[in-house]
């Protein structure tokens, strides 16, 4: 259109201009004003033609021989059939449209092409339609916030593009934070859980046997800080933590490693094991007792205690 109105042929092309007769009435000559004005008509039609596919143009094989103007009215007639039905397609799809799994690009741009589409079909949709209709087609994660943008005075398709883009954005991130969260396992890992066993419970073992014959050397070793008298190194810890025997009824060490397993006289006689647990020592089978006669030495109770 821009160069036929450089031209001054839209007035023939639309019809505004009316053909002059072709002979002068007067003289029966041919009208100059009339091959002026064809010439510019089949340059019109030739231009028209050329520019329109084949399939348009089978269909106006019937005016094809015509003006310039008829051709243009049956390609306007055929192409408004088809924006009219091509309008209603857009407008469906508009309406029932929703973003689903589509990206909130996609959804938004599906939305505008549409619309331009309409717009080129001489039937235009208002803004305010196009933000209802995108709104409305949203996921129900968007829904209080769709619901935040229709209240907005003068919102523009602009501003919801912008913002919805955003929006998402701040879900995804929140997604991506509650994913790492749930790979972090919350039960403690093995090197957590372990606790390397020292050296002190052997150490204390082997004290005890060393303290025999200096008085009341036994009970520093396992009196749990409460004798001050031993010389054995339990007594610098507390007592609260360490397994308590059923025999000797001392901190630090259980019975199945008692030195006292064997000797079923202990505390019968002297008044200070009083506190001997006689009936564990009478529950031990005979069979035990019968093979294990006497105290097994202190290397060889050190030797096996430092395995635990």
């Amino acid at each position: 259109m821009p160069a036929i109105r450089g031209y001054n042929l839209d007035g023939i092309l639309l019809g505004e201009i009316s053909c002059p007769p072709r002979f002068d009435s007067e003289t029966s000559i041919l009208n100059p004003s009339f091959q002026d004005r064809m010439s510019k008509d089949q340059l019109l039609l030739h231009l028209i033609l050329n520019s329109v596919t084949h399939v348009v143009t089978s269909q106006i094989l019937k005016v094809a021989s015509s003006s310039a103007h008829e051709v243009w009215k049956a390609i306007a007639n055929l192409c408004g059939a088809q924006n009219r039905s091509r309008v209603q397609v857009c407008r469906t799809a508009i309406l029932t449209a929703n973003k689903g799994t589509k990206t909130m690009t996609q959804y938004l741009q599906f939305l505008k092409e549409n619309v331009d589409n309409m717009a080129v079909a001489g039937a235009p949709m208002s803004e305010i339609d196009l933000i209802t209709s995108a709104l409305v087609g949203l996921d129900t994660e968007y829904m209080t916030y769709s619901a935040i943008l229709q209240e907005r005075p003068s919102l523009t398709w602009p501003e919801m593009y912008a913002s919805l883009i955003s929006f998402k954005a701040r879900l995804q991130q929140m997604h991506n934070v509650t994913v790492s969260l749930g790979n972090v396992s919350i039960t403690p890992s093995a090197n957590a859980a372990y606790v390397r066993p020292t050296n002190g419970f052997n150490k204390d073992v082997a004290g005890m046997y060393k303290n025999q014959g200096r008085g009341n050397g036994n009970r520093g070793s396992y009196n749990g800080g409460r004798g001050n008298k031993g010389k054995g190194k339990c007594g610098r810890f507390n007592s609260n933590n360490r397994p308590v025997c059923q025999i000797c009824k001392k901190v630090g060490h259980e019975a199945s490693i008692c030195y006292y397993i064997t000797d079923l006289a202990y505390g019968t006689n002297n008044p200070h094991h009083a506190h001997v647990n006689h009936s564990f020592l009478n529950s031990v089978p005979s069979q035990f007792t019968q093979q294990i006669r006497t105290p097994p030495p202190p290397n060889a109770l050190f030797a096996a205690g430092s395995s635990f």
